[in-house]
C-alpha cells in the first residue's frame, strides 16, 4: 500500500507542470506570430487567409519575394561595379590618347536647333561632362547617346549661345581633359543606356558645319 501511494504521488505534480510548459510554448508561438505579421507592409491581404496555416504560407511567400528582389539588386550592384572596374581599367590602358583624339562637329539645323556630334569619346565621364556643358549654354539638351565606335550625338534645343561660341566652349573643355586625370562618375553606367543610331540623323539640309579634326 505504501508503495502504491508513494508512486502515486509522484506523478501528481508531473501533470500541472506539463500543462504549464504546454501553456508557455503557446503564448510564446502567439507572441512570434505577431512579431513577424507586425514585420509584413499593410499591403499583405489576410483576409482571406483564416487559418493560421494559411498566413503563415502567405507569409512566406511574401518573405521569398523579398528574397528573389534582393538577389536581383544584389547582381545589379555587382554589375555596375564591375562595369566601373572595365571603365577604369579601359582608361587607364588608353591615357592620354584618349583625349586628343577628338573630332567636333556642330550643325546648324535651324535658328535654335543644333546637333552636336563628337567622335572619339572613349570615357563615360567625359559623356556626361560634355552634357552639363551644352546645358549651360541651352534650354535643354533633347537628346544624347553615347558610342565608342561612332559620334555621340547631342540634340540642343533653343541654344543660348552660337555654333562658333559652342564649339569654342568644348574645345577648351576638351583641352581640359587633357590635362588632367579623367575621373570615373559612380553613375557613369546609366549614361550609356541608349546606343548611337547614325540612321536617326541624316542630315540632308544644308547646314554650316564647324568641325574640330585633331
Amino acid at each position: 500500500m505504501e508503495t502504491g501511494n508513494c508512486f502515486g504521488s509522484s506523478l501528481i505534480p508531473d501533470r500541472p507542470e506539463r500543462k504549464v510548459i504546454e501553456k508557455n510554448r503557446r503564448n510564446q508561438m502567439k507572441f512570434l506570430y505577431s512579431q513577424l505579421f507586425s514585420l509584413l507592409p499593410e499591403n499583405v491581404n489576410f483576409k482571406g487567409c483564416p487559418q493560421m496555416s494559411d498566413r503563415l504560407n502567405e507569409a512566406i511567400r511574401y518573405i521569398e519575394t523579398l528574397k528573389e528582389n534582393l538577389e536581383k539588386t544584389k547582381n545589379k550592384k555587382e554589375k555596375l561595379y564591375s562595369n566601373n572596374r572595365l571603365l577604369h581599367e579601359s582608361t587607364g590602358r588608353d591615357g592620354a590618347s584618349t583625349s586628343q583624339s577628338f573630332d567636333i562637329q556642330i550643325h546648324e539645323i535651324s535658328s535654335d536647333i543644333d546637333v552636336v556630334l563628337i567622335f572619339g569619346l572613349k570615357t563615360y565621364s567625359c559623356y556626361c561632362d560634355i552634357i552639363r556643358t551644352i546645358d549651360q549654354y541651352s534650354t535643354a539638351v533633347g537628346y544624347a547617346s553615347f558610342s565608342t565606335s561612332g559620334p555621340s550625338t547631342f540634340h540642343v534645343h533653343q541654344k543660348k549661345i552660337e555654333a562658333a561660341e559652342m564649339y569654342r566652349r568644348l574645345n577648351e573643355l576638351f583641352e581640359g581633359f587633357s590635362k588632367k586625370e579623367v575621373v570615373l562618375d559612380v553613375l557613369a553606367p546609366t549614361c550609356n543606356e541608349e546606343e548611337s543610331n547614325l540612321d536617326l540623323w541624316d542630315f540632308e539640309i544644308s547646314s554650316d558645319i564647324w568641325c574640330r579634326n585633331s
